[in-house]
């Protein structure tokens, strides 16, 4: 495999990060392609996703997600902007490591709050697995992350 993973840049981090914002600047301005899981999931679905939360639950979401970050992070020369709990999934974190480089977005809480109340219907911002896994992570001991602090 190449040093530079196909070139592909994947943004994770909590929900009201900036992800989706910083993924289509970047893509602009780097000339690549952008995506977003949640975009695709609802593009894929027909649904949007409190719907496939309600109907098929987290493990539902997670499955199809899987699937969509998958088949993205196969192609070459992009951007993804990955859902808030993406990589808590472990298949999530292989692939993603092994198919280009992951920025880390990280926000304060502040932002975040500020963010998850601007959402009528967030379901996957309140899985309580996603949000213990983005409090308890220890982000800088992972070597594969590129670290960029959004401050308030």
């Amino acid at each position: 495999m190449s040093k530079t993973k196909n070139h592909n840049i994947f943004l994770i981090g909590p929900m009201g990060a900036g992800k989706s914002s910083v993924g289509r600047f970047l893509a602009k301005h780097l000339d690549m392609d952008f995506f977003d899981t949640d975009e695709e999931i609802e593009k894929s679905t027909g649904v949007d996703l409190g719907w496939i939360f309600d109907v098929e639950g987290e493990e539902g979401f997670r499955r199809r997600e899987m699937a969509v970050v998958a088949d993205i992070a196969k192609r070459s020369h992009i951007i993804l902007a990955t859902g808030g709990g993406t990589v808590i999934v472990p298949e999530n974190q292989t692939v993603l490591t092994e198919r280009g480089s992951i920025v880390y977005l990280e926000v304060s809480l502040e932002n975040q709050n500020r963010e998850w109340s601007t959402i009528s219907v967030a379901h996957y911002c309140k899985s309580a697995i996603a949000k213990k896994f983005w409090k308890d992570y220890n982000w800088s001991a992972n070597p594969f992350i590129v670290h960029w602090r959004i401050l308030p």
